[in-house]
């Protein structure tokens, strides 16, 4: 705080200073940081920004945008404030949108991995929501980008593998993606499931279980939201149903719809 007396034009200290608070999750404490260092300069664009994300996490998703939208009246290149600005359309499920965001963000900088990954992902979402093909396209463009600059990302080797996987296309090319994505990170449930679906996909029932089994054994350990986990249980029931193993895929499936309760195509699969 001394520092801060001596030099209350440094907005940088204040920036830093409200991120140890977020990191400690004293939120209101940090944006009272990032208001203080805005009465000192109105026009540091990453003290909006970092005010924006906090506003983003309490779901006040209007005001979020407004600070981001500062931000950018301040410097139009400022990459975290359309990242962040696209994350709170991800959140709301505005694809299309967020994509806008993504790319334009991008066109700033194609070299933030961070960026490149949402966009993929927003675009593969956009894909599913609109049923146009054209982002789907655009997504795995995307993803080859991000794997250009760092060919050992193993949640983009995973979203590119499982995207090929879930659609039933280049899945030699998948598997390929998704070996390496489990080597990367051994224990990663999501990873194996989607090594299991690409196998499946490909007639290989044997592999497939082989990975998930893995993948039901390794969610136990890990923090994934009741959705995440709904679609490992699904991939286990179809597997063990083209098995033959019909009470276990049942199984699978009732606990996916506990996790899922509105999900119409496992109700169906569960249908008499």
């Amino acid at each position: 705080r001394q520092g801060l007396q001596h030099l209350p034009d440094e907005s940088d200290l204040y920036l830093y200073w409200g991120l140890v608070l977020e990191e400690q999750d004293r939120e209101e404490e940090a944006v009272e940081v990032y208001q203080q260092g805005l009465q000192q300069k109105a026009t540091a664009p990453d003290l909006w920004v970092r005010w924006g994300v906090v506003l983003a996490r309490q779901e006040q998703w209007a005001e979020a945008i407004g600070h981001f939208r500062q931000a950018l009246a301040l410097n139009p290149m400022q990459v975290d404030a359309l990242l962040h600005w696209g994350l709170v359309l991800e959140e709301q499920e505005k694809w299309t949108e967020a994509v806008e965001k993504f790319t334009q963000a991008v066109s700033l900088d194609e070299t933030d991995t961070q960026v490149l990954f949402h966009l993929g992902a927003g675009l593969e979402q956009a894909s599913r929501q609109t049923g146009l093909e054209e982002y789907f396209g655009r997504a795995v463009a995307a993803f080859e980008q991000l794997l250009e600059f760092d060919p050992e990302d193993q949640y983009a080797l995973n979203y590119l593998g499982y995207m090929y996987a879930d659609k039933g296309i280049e899945l030699e090319t998948a598997v390929e993606l998704l070996l390496k994505a489990v080597q990367l990170d051994p224990d990663n449930s999501a990873f194996f499931d989607s090594l299991g679906w690409a196998y499946f996909r490909q007639g290989d029932l044997d592999r497939a279980a082989h990975y998930l089994d893995r993948a039901l054994e390794c969610i136990i350990d890990e923090e994934y939201d009741a959705e995440e986990q709904a679609v490992i249980f699904d991939h286990a029931g179809d597997i063990a149903q083209e098995l033959g193993k019909k009470l276990e895929a049942r199984q699978h499936w009732l606990k996916a719809l506990q996790l899922a309760p509105d999900n119409g195509v496992v109700k169906a699969k569960l249908s008499p």
